[in-house]
C-alpha cells in the first residue's frame, strides 16, 4: 500500500501531462466573444492553430466536436497526447462566448501563441 502511495505522488509531482478533464479542473482561463457560432468558431480556431506556424513543422491534433448541450462546441489541442488547450464555445448574442483553458505547464510564449488563434473568429 505504502508504494503505491509513493507511485501516485511521483507521477502528479513529475509533470506529467494533464487531460482534457484535468485542464478544465486545473487549466489557466481565458475567455472571448467570438464573432461566428459555437461550431463555426470552434472550426476557425482549430484551422488558425493548424495553420499556425508555431509548431515549426510538428503536427498538432485538433479535435472539435459537439458540446455539453445542444448548440455548444468544443475544442482540444494536442500532440503526441500531451493536451495544450480545450475551448468550449456556447451560443452567445453576437456569436458565441468561448472559455477557454490552457496548460499550466507550458510556456507563455506557446500559450501566447494559442491564444492568438482565437482572433478573427
Amino acid at each position: 500500500m505504502k508504494i503505491g502511495a509513493v507511485i501516485l505522488l511521483a507521477a502528479a509531482l513529475c509533470g506529467c501531462a494533464l487531460s482534457p478533464a484535468d485542464l478544465q479542473e486545473r487549466g489557466i482561463r481565458h475567455e472571448f466573444a467570438m464573432r461566428e457560432a459555437p461550431a463555426g468558431a470552434a472550426a476557425c480556431v482549430a484551422r488558425n492553430v493548424e495553420n499556425s506556424d508555431t509548431w515549426s513543422g510538428v503536427h498538432v491534433d485538433t479535435a472539435v466536436r459537439e458540446g455539453a448541450a445542444p448548440g455548444q462546441a468544443e475544442l482540444v489541442v494536442s500532440r503526441d497526447a500531451r493536451f495544450f488547450m480545450t475551448a468550449n464555445f456556447a451560443p452567445a448574442q453576437n456569436g458565441a462566448a468561448a472559455e477557454v483553458r490552457t496548460s499550466p505547464q507550458i510556456a507563455d510564449s506557446l500559450r501566447d501563441r494559442l491564444l492568438s488563434a482565437f482572433r478573427g473568429c
